[in-house]
């Protein structure tokens, strides 16, 4: 949940080289749109998780939390991506220089394509994130109980910190495999990923 990504348009080199194409210029294209999702998006996912962990371990047997957490951690990421995905969708476009400001890339999109238009990518975006939380969050909570960390939030911190790293190891092949499929329409012209 919630990691970072290095979007593979933002890899490519500029023939011209960094300082003619414009150095460090642009760079926080897009933080707006980013900073005003992440926020959201977190809490929806973990009010989300938390809620349906607690409800589907309660009066289960305890060898089956695992696959508790496995649920929650994906009805999370369900419920995550509705905020999610349209951040990315106007960073996205932000980033690539398409618009000046924030508004103006919410108003092009709902202009040109609607509402749908904030939510291309959803489907694959959750295809890609619920195999990463399916395998962290049951990670991170057979850690933190082994470890008995509920009372040491820097204990919890390296269970989830683990957690993740061992998650996103596993899961990056998704990423390379998302990245041909993450063709997004903007305004009259398509970015190929």
């Amino acid at each position: 949940m919630g990691r970072s990504r290095l979007d593979s348009a933002s890899l490519q080199q500029d023939p011209r080289g960094f300082k003619a194409a414009g150095g460090f210029k642009g760079v926080y294209n897009g933080l707006a749109a980013a900073a005003g999702g992440s926020a959201p998006g977190a809490a929806l996912f973990f009010s989300v998780y938390e809620t349906s962990k607690n409800a589907l371990v309660r009066g289960t047997d305890e060898r089956w939390h695992s696959a508790c957490y496995m649920g929650a951690s994906s009805l999370g990421e369900i419920g995550a991506c509705l905020v999610r995905v349209p951040t990315e969708n106007v960073k996205q476009k932000m980033q690539a220089g398409l618009f000046k400001t924030t508004g103006e890339c919410m108003r092009s999109i709902l202009k040109e394509q609607g509402a749908g238009g904030f939510y291309v990518g959803y489907f694959t975006t959750v295809a890609r994130e619920i195999p990463f939380s399916f395998i962290q969050f049951p990670i991170y909570e057979g850690l933190k109980k082994y470890f008995n960390t509920h009372e040491n939030p820097v204990a919890s911190s390296l269970c989830g910190s683990f957690a993740g790293g061992f998650s996103a190891a596993v899961t990056t092949p998704l990423d390379v495999i998302k990245v041909p499929l993450a063709d997004v329409t903007v305004v009259g012209c398509r970015l190929q990923a």
